[in-house]
């Protein structure tokens, strides 16, 4: 339990920091509304759309589809994916085959594939 939340918070904070040095955002609660470009908007609302059905992992196979290391945006896409399965509850997350463990190495995974990873190993320990 206390590991969890201590995963729980890891994770909230990777994701606030990543989002406010690379796109400026600072904010305690990401929303689809604050991302400017539209298109990446809709993609990350039908992510949350599937993850919100127990599709998670197909939600996460949609999100790598979607991401391109020469479009910044898809990792803001992907920052804001993250933040909110970080939102479900530990039990909701283990009945549908998925763990923070999981929500952090693909945090840290993609954002590795845009050459930041120092920014997230900040975060490990």
């Amino acid at each position: 339990m206390v590991e969890e939340d201590y995963i729980f918070r890891t994770i909230k904070e990777m994701g606030r920091t990543l989002l406010k040095f690379l796109f400026g955002l600072d904010t305690d609660s990401p929303e689809p509304e604050q991302m400017q470009n539209e298109e990446y908007r809709a993609e990350l609302l039908e992510l949350e759309h599937i993850a919100d059905q127990g599709k998670i992992n197909s939600a996460e196979n949609r999100l790598y589809d979607v991401l391109n290391p020469n479009d910044r945006g898809t990792l803001e896409i992907a920052l804001f994916f993250y933040l909110y399965l970080n939102n479900f509850s530990d039990d909701f997350l283990n009945a549908h085959d998925f763990g923070r463990d999981e929500i952090k190495c693909g945090m840290q995974d993609t954002v590795a594939m845009f050459g930041q990873s120092s920014i997230a190993d900040a975060f490990t320990i």
